[in-house]
């Protein structure tokens, strides 16, 4: 508040500088909205190979599993520890797929010996 009291110059490049990194938040968010379609036919995409009967693969339950946890924790990374309970709603994203990682290891090498 201290600033808009002060010289009118000062203010003036100070709006102006606001105006600048309010339409590169805007611009980052439109960006960000438009990848959010992509992003969900991709997780469809994926859960849909993991159903598929017969086949098992690692790699895709092993990147769903990173995938989740990074989304899940850039929840507090954005908003701040206060928005906690965000991560603990969404570990599971990544918490399911890397059980089932571990279950499939574990079924292959008890197979193997």
């Amino acid at each position: 508040m201290n600033l808009f009291l002060g010289d009118p110059v000062f203010t003036a490049v100070s709006f102006q500088d606001l105006e600048e990194a309010l339409t590169i938040a805007a611009s980052r968010q439109a960006i960000a909205e438009s990848a959010l379609p992509i992003i969900a036919i991709q997780d469809f995409i994926l859960v849909a190979l993991l159903l598929l009967p017969g086949k098992r693969i690692k790699t895709i339950a092993l990147w769903m599993a990173v995938w989740g946890f990074v989304t899940a924790t850039s929840r507090m990374t954005a908003y701040g520890w206060e928005h906690w309970h965000d991560l603990a709603l969404r570990i599971c994203n990544g918490g399911i797929p890397l059980f089932l990682w571990f279950h499939w290891n574990s079924m292959e090498s008890k197979k193997i010996s």
